[in-house]
């Protein structure tokens, strides 16, 4: 049995790490008797190399310290706690899995890009609807090739080489707006405004090539198909 390498700290311990560590710190929060909990610790010492690489990660037990945890609402455990920067930024009590792992993760690299001070940013499709291009970038130079092949990820790179495209002001405008409507409203939504802009003017080549471009982002691949058919009638 591969002995456990995630060292155990106290909340004092905790404190002082916080307060000087440079990368994030990963608090696995368990209980005794708890399978959950030492599933999700063998969960963490798998990936400690791989997902988790540049997270300081360590455990506390909430039963040895019932006061601390009643001061951090530690309801259930696990609960696992992201600590960046000297502060709490990240809670979470459902991973289980490798997959939700890597969600995690996702949302810390998330954080990590914004510095921790923007509330609300959870995926890499938050740092694209804010515009923080700069943010996408550091994200996915921070990812492992695993990572990088997930939809979401592989999707934020192909936005992120749209993004640095030389366009013309009103064709960058066109752009954004698709990319903002694509992720807040739907694709489908936002490939109906973008052919209505092609439809009023279709000798304009420069949008006809932006538009491909564009149906090229759609993770339903039918349905850029589709459009794409709709987009060739127009020539």
């Amino acid at each position: 049995m591969q002995e456990s390498t995630i060292i155990n700290i106290t909340p004092d311990e905790l404190d002082r790490l916080i307060a000087v560590s440079q990368d994030p710190v990963l608090v696995d929060v368990w209980g005794t008797h708890c399978a959950p909990c030492k599933a999700l610790e063998e969960l963490l010492l798998r990936q400690q190399d791989h997902l988790l690489k540049g997270i300081s990660v360590h455990k506390l037990c909430a039963s040895e310290f019932p006061d601390w945890s009643a001061e951090q609402a530690i309801r259930q455990v696990p609960t696992v706690l992201l600590y960046l920067d000297g502060r709490l930024v990240k809670r979470e009590t459902q991973i289980l899995s490798s997959s939700q792992l890597r969600r995690f993760v996702a949302s810390v690299r998330c954080v990590e890009a914004y510095g921790g001070e923007v509330d609300g940013v959870d995926s890499v499709d938050d740092l694209i609807l804010a515009g923080d291009y700069s943010g996408v970038r550091t994200l996915l130079d921070a990812l492992s090739g695993e990572e990088l092949r997930a939809p979401a990820y592989q999707r934020a790179s192909s936005m992120l080489a749209m993004h640095d495209m030389s366009l013309a002001l009103s064709l960058m405008q066109i752009r954004d707006d698709f990319i903002a409507m694509a992720l807040s409203h739907g694709w489908e939504l936002a490939v109906k405004g973008l052919y209505n802009q092609a439809l009023a003017a279709p000798s304009d080549n420069e949008l006809q090539s932006l538009s491909f471009a564009l149906l090229d982002l759609l993770p339903d691949r039918l349905l850029a198909q589709r459009w794409r058919r709709e987009f060739y009638q127009l020539k």
